[in-house]
């Protein structure tokens, strides 16, 4: 199992998709959105894990993979797969189609229906996971896979990430930023000495840059441990065939034409809020036309207490 780990605004689901395209890949879109799994493991974690929930995360490990909600499977584009023929391949599509018509036009619930894989017993895919929302598991879940799960941490510039999110706030498809909770009080806090009740005092911007901070440390602590990818979002922006084909040497996974094509033509679209397609001027340099200056140092100031921020800082000029 691949599991891409990342914040929301990171480049993760074109990355996501990057990987879908390979024929013998099976991509799991977020499953965690429909399963938060919060009845048996918290988002994050204050005290070292306990042998109990690591037991927790393979269960629930478990019941992300076996995921077949319409939203985890029913993102677009669709690709061809060798373990799926192609009348299966249209079959299931139309399926996806229906599901999601009936969610929109009846009731929610349909979304929920289990999208038949159609799959060939053999040749055996590779599964895929990717997650917004599991940063603060990735050790939990790496321990739990016991070895048999490759981490990949997406991460993109702080300062694109805070201008992104709140861009996303203001068109109403983000949630504000609305306090830290109890990543406030994760291992990656006390690393850094996190003033803990001052985060009531925080504006928007601080609050986005102290979660960006604090989330990516405990992220990439867990991935390096597991010898796993840390991947940063411009070095892909800036080229995604060179980065994509040394990521999937890295994970494991070979290189395919079906993909080569997808990555190339992907970097020619239009890019949306939520896309594929990726215009790399703007994605790495945008938060320069978005931003104040004075949040601009806010961020810098706060993500500078650590190396992994200051990298991003040093090679920004």
């Amino acid at each position: 199992m691949i599991f891409i780990f990342s914040l929301s605004r990171s480049g993760s689901t074109w990355l996501g998709k990057i990987f879908d395209s390979h024929p013998g890949v099976f991509y799991l879109h977020e499953p965690d959105i429909v399963d938060r799994g919060l009845d048996i493991l918290p988002y994050w974690f204050e005290q070292e894990l306990a042998p109990a929930q690591i037991a927790a995360a393979t269960i629930y490990l478990q019941r992300l993979g076996s995921c077949r909600s319409v939203r985890a499977v029913g993102t677009r584009p669709f690709f061809h797969k060798t373990y799926r023929p192609l009348v299966a391949e249209r079959l299931r599509r139309g399926f996806i189609y229906a599901d999601k018509l009936a969610e929109r036009v009846v009731a929610k619930r349909f979304g929920l229906i289990p999208v038949p894989d159609f799959a060939r017993a053999q040749p055996k895919p590779t599964l895929v996971i990717k997650s917004v929302s599991a940063t603060g598991r990735a050790e939990a879940m790496i321990r739990a896979a016991n070895g048999s799960l490759r981490p990949i941490l997406l991460i993109r510039d702080p300062r694109s990430y805070v201008s992104s999110m709140i861009r996303g706030a203001r068109m109403g498809v983000m949630e504000p930023a609305v306090g830290l909770g109890a990543l406030a009080k994760t291992s990656a806090a006390r690393e850094l000495n996190f003033p803990l009740g001052r985060e009531e005092t925080f504006n928007e911007v601080e609050t986005h840059a102290w979660t960006w901070l604090l989330a990516s440390l405990e992220g990439r602590n867990a991935v390096l441990r597991a010898n796993g990818v840390i991947l940063r979002f411009e070095a892909l922006a800036k080229d995604p065939a060179t980065e994509a084909k040394e990521l999937f040497s890295r994970v494991g996974l070979g290189w395919h034409s079906a993909t080569e094509h997808f990555v190339a033509k992907a970097g020619t679209g239009h890019e949306k809020y939520y896309s594929v397609s990726r215009n790399p001027e703007a994605a790495i340099g945008g938060w320069r036309k978005e931003l104040r200056g004075e949040d601009v140092c806010r961020i810098e100031a706060i993500v500078s207490l650590n190396p992994l921020g200051q990298s991003f800082l040093d090679d920004s000029g």
